[in-house]
């Protein structure tokens, strides 16, 4: 799980995906029968299902922790990726080359998704004190 939260799942990996084989097939490559889609499989335990986790969403939602942690945390590896990868420009402006790592790879390609559910709501802008904005346009970079 620890590998999993630092690069994208392969989609050879999702495609072929293991765990559906467990419910849906026998012994060697002899099929069972299909008595629920697998999307009912994956609802939560809550809701009257089996809860099995979904590999695609469970993946991109611990990528985005870490793009969360890199605009929130100051810490040694927030300035390394900083300092390495946005230099002097903000998240929303850097984009994947082909020489980036894996990992950063990964974050690249779940960013606009991570911040599609964000937003700011600054008003007209007048209750918002300067050193607040500078703060927080410091911490978007």
């Amino acid at each position: 799980m620890f590998m999993f939260s630092f690069f994208e799942v392969p989609k050879g990996v999702l495609k072929k995906d293991f765990r559906s084989r467990f419910f849906w097939q026998s012994d060697g490559y002899k099929k069972k029968y299909r008595l629920t889609r697998w999307e009912a499989v994956c609802t939560p335990k809550d809701q009257g299902e089996l809860g099995v986790l979904n590999l695609d969403v469970h993946n991109k939602c611990i990528l985005s922790k870490w793009i969360f942690k890199l605009i929130n945390g100051e810490g040694l590896w927030q300035q390394i990726l900083k300092n390495k990868y946005l230099r002097d420009k903000t998240l929303t402006q850097v984009q994947h080359l082909p020489g980036d790592s894996k990992f950063w790879t990964g974050l690249m390609k779940v960013k606009e998704e991570f911040l599609s559910f964000g937003k700011f709501d600054l008003d007209d802008g007048c209750n918002i004190p300067a050193q607040g904005l500078i703060g927080l346009i410091e911490r978007l970079i």
